[in-house]
């Protein structure tokens, strides 16, 4: 249903963010059921949306969560492109997202989606073989205080392609020590 819906929106909608936003959605969600050639088409249609030149969009001029920055579009492909599997790809966007909202205007950071790509991270590391880099990412999640926190930050084996993360680290003397790590 959501593939059909951003179908029917990004012929609606206008050069710009809104329409780099609908792409995304559609290679999120293209991804979550695991249909690959599609995601990445979606990403492609995402990165050409990109270089088009903007229209007036009345609904962007409300700014906050109307909007669709830079940090928020690497954001979506580091989720993208973990739940894809392209854990590279996946680390330097999620890499990207988390320094864009350090680093940009305070009224554009998103707390939730800067940790989100800190799962990405660990997701990426631990299924790349890189425990140090997911517990590194991990403890960026736990040491953020309570107030900070929401809802959907889950353990890294709650999220989609999750369980095979686990069997893994199971079976793997690399990952031991992540596990410690959650736990306390």
């Amino acid at each position: 249903m959501a593939l059909k819906l951003t179908e029917h929106a990004a012929r609606l909608a206008p050069a710009g963010e809104t329409r780099i936003r609908i792409a995304a959605i559609e290679a999120r969600a293209a991804a979550r059921i695991g249909d690959h050639e599609l995601a990445l088409a979606a990403i492609d249609r995402m990165r050409q949306a990109r270089e088009e030149t903007p229209l007036h969009d009345e609904v962007e001029q409300f700014g906050g969560l109307l909007t669709f920055p830079l940090a928020k579009q690497d954001y979506y492909l580091g989720g993208t492109y973990t739940l894809l599997g392209m854990y590279k790809e996946a680390h330097q966007h999620s890499t990207a997202a988390i320094a864009a909202y350090r680093s940009g205007p305070r009224e554009e950071r998103s707390y939730g989606d800067e940790a989100l790509a800190h799962i990405d991270l660990i997701t990426a590391g631990i299924l790349q073989g890189d425990p140090t880099g997911a517990t590194t990412a991990l403890q960026h999640v736990l040491d953020l205080p309570p107030q900070m926190r929401i809802r959907s930050e889950r353990h890294v084996t709650d999220r989609p392609g999750g369980a095979p993360c686990a069997r893994r680290r199971r079976h793997s003397s690399s990952g031991s020590s992540s596990p410690a790590v959650v736990t306390g």
